[in-house]
């Protein structure tokens, strides 16, 4: 039996108040239209909820009284989810889902991720590791909150929020220091072994991108899984690692990685905080945002 749930919040109203005028004006809507919604509960149910009394409308006994008290526990069920969703929505209780890679996620959300917890202690965090186009799939889907993103990203339903930029470079071990001068061309690279993320990284194609454009196509030699992998190839001479410079500033300065210098370089690209136009953020949501103003 499929019965209009309108009619149950009409049943319970005249219930409540024992009155035809007293519900429809709680209602909203006119005394007929109250005394047809009762009658056509009636009807699919196949019994009587009400009779008549000179005093106004009063619940049958048995059937009446006993689907009166399971309706208002519905009810009260209802108003409890609605509660809670306000507080989730509005205060700090709830879980924040966050969709993004591994490095993004070491250098660019950790120390947020901190701070926040530190504030809002009940609110829990969920962190999926995955790529660019991955955590956006997620965001679509509604599975996750926030995706924090490789750009350039055009997609006109996101709201992308920069929150800082970075710069891809090449970089091997020290047995390779000829290639510190400042003008190689970008080909240099087509002379060694290249080392690059999975064809699945975004970055990976914004690199490739900008290297056809100015003439060279290549294809990777050895695919790996996350920068820190790259860079521990490259440590180890394996070859010519495509890598951010930001991410690796410790071991340039160390001088256990060279930067290949090449004219042009890589240029600066955004890292993005992406989240889905007209829909409501939550509080947790906009107050880990203001985190990267």
């Amino acid at each position: 039996m499929s019965v209009d749930l309108e009619l149950y919040k009409v049943f319970y109203t005249v219930g409540k108040t024992g009155n035809l005028t007293r519900a429809a004006k709680e209602l909203y809507i006119t005394q007929p239209a109250v005394s047809q919604s009762i009658k056509q509960l009636e009807t699919q149910l196949g019994g009587r909820l009400f009779v008549r009394t000179p005093k106004g409308m009063k619940l049958t006994e048995g059937e009446g009284e006993m689907m009166f008290g399971y309706v208002e526990k519905a009810i009260d069920l209802i108003k409890s989810a609605e509660n809670k969703f306000l507080q989730m929505k509005n205060l700090a209780i709830g879980t924040l889902h966050i969709g993004a890679g591994d490095s993004l996620i070491k250098y660019h959300i950790l120390d947020k991720i901190n701070i926040f917890h530190e504030k809002y202690p009940q609110i829990k965090i969920q962190l999926t590791n995955c790529t660019t186009t991955g955590a956006l799939d997620l965001l679509k889907t509604g599975l996750i909150d926030m995706a924090f993103v490789n750009m350039p990203i055009d997609d006109n339903v996101l709201n992308i929020k920069e929150i800082g930029r970075v710069r891809d470079c090449f970089v091997t071990n020290a047995k390779h220091q000829s290639l510190t001068f400042e003008n190689n061309n970008l080909s240099v690279i087509t002379d060694h072994t290249l080392m690059m993320l999975d064809k699945n990284s975004n970055s990976r194609k914004n690199v490739l991108n900008f290297l056809k454009e100015h003439g060279v196509d290549v294809n990777p030699d050895i695919e790996l899984g996350n920068l820190d992998l790259l860079k521990e190839f490259a440590i180890n001479g394996l070859g010519i690692a495509c890598v951010v410079k930001e991410y690796v500033k410790k071991e340039l300065q160390e001088g256990v990685l060279i930067e290949v210098k090449t004219n042009p370089c890589l240029p600066s690209r955004g890292i993005g905080l992406a989240t889905l136009k007209n829909v409501p953020t939550s509080f947790a949501v906009n107050e880990f945002i203001t985190l990267f103003e």
